[in-house]
């Protein structure tokens, strides 16, 4: 087995300090996949790079897997270091506003080896924006991946569950989300699972293009450690799995094509009266909403049948505002 640690200088900030991305990077001398897994990418989901410091000790020790992997626990420093009043804010480009997932490259490409090169290239191009360059900096080391895993987190309460396309979703049922979310490939909004994929649909089948998740793996802004262990042995059982060092195990993931955010119907401060992961049908009450102004209370209603998947965690919120994620 051979390990590599990579520094990537990635911006040099208004004092002079180097800013880097940090690849670790096992090869196997037996022949298998190539697999590549990032976390951190939006600044406020530090659980990732939590998991992925545990998978780069475990792997240091293990000696059966087979190809290479290449791990980044930190895709993002820049976005980790936005802090203000105790909460880290980098989900957006603080400068520019841009959000650090929006920002990847779905040009269209022929081949995995025009794809390495093209990023390769791109990287030596001395005038980048910082995002175009992380975009770049990333997909060079994800380039000819054959399974891609970016992980990252959502609200303060969340059922575990993970965005992937159809013809795709067994290849990561080994990792035991409850709940798998179809990506539509004619909707695209930029994001680096989204990369890997869209540009190759034209010219290759879909056994050829790279397996891609987006695994929402936990909560924003902490680390629960029961929780982190739970998330290494799933990450280490779709890993031996792919390995395919076990046979493997499927789970039978509950598959939604439709989900959305969840707005406030109402203004006022709420208390939920639902728990993540349950089903709310139609006209029934999810939340008990406080009112300041009347001093009296009303409940928040269901327009349609969903699954609660994650509460945001904004008790005090406008009409209109985003409060929770939902499949339908």
């Amino acid at each position: 087995m051979k390990y590599q640690k990579k520094s990537m200088a990635i911006q040099q900030l208004a004092n002079g300090e180097i800013v880097k991305i940090y690849a670790h990077i096992f090869t196997s001398s037996k022949p298998g996949p190539t697999i590549y897994v990032q976390g951190n990418l939006h600044g406020p989901e530090v659980f990732g790079t939590a998991l992925l410091i545990e998978l780069v000790q475990e792997m240091k020790k293990n000696k059966d897997f087979k190809g290479k992997i290449v791990i980044v626990p930190c895709a993002n420093p820049m976005g980790v270091n936005n802090v203000v009043y105790n909460g880290i804010t980098g989900r957006w480009n603080q400068q520019s506003g841009t959000n650090w997932n929006r920002i990847f490259s779905i040009s269209p490409l022929k081949n995995r080896q025009e794809e390495i090169v093209f990023y390769d290239n791109l990287l030596k191009i001395e005038k980048l924006s910082i995002e175009s360059k992380l975009a770049a900096m990333l997909r060079s080391l994800s380039a000819g991946a054959d399974y891609v895993l970016d992980i990252h987190t959502t609200g303060i309460f969340n059922t575990d569950h993970l965005f992937t396309y159809s013809w795709m979703s067994e290849d990561f049922s080994a990792l035991q989300a409850p709940v798998h979310l179809l990506l539509d490939p004619k909707t695209t909004v930029c994001a680096f699972d989204e990369s890997h994929v869209i540009p190759f649909l034209k010219s290759l089948t879909k056994k050829e293009v790279p397996k891609v998740a987006t695994w929402e793996a936990h909560s924003h802004g902490y680390f629960d450690n029961l929780i982190l262990k739970q998330r290494l042995s799933q990450l280490l059982n779709w890993l031996r799995n792919t390995w395919g060092n076990e046979s493997k195990q499927n789970n039978k993931p509950a598959i939604f094509k439709q989900y959305a955010h969840l707005t406030a119907p109402v203004a006022g401060y709420y208390c939920w009266t639902k728990k993540v992961g349950e089903r709310v049908c139609a006209g029934e009450s999810y939340a008990r909403v406080y009112q300041p102004n009347s001093g009296d209370f009303v409940f928040a209603k269901a327009e349609n049948d969903f699954v609660l998947l994650g509460i945001y965690g904004v008790v005090a919120t406008a009409s209109g505002e985003q409060i929770g994620w939902v499949a339908k």
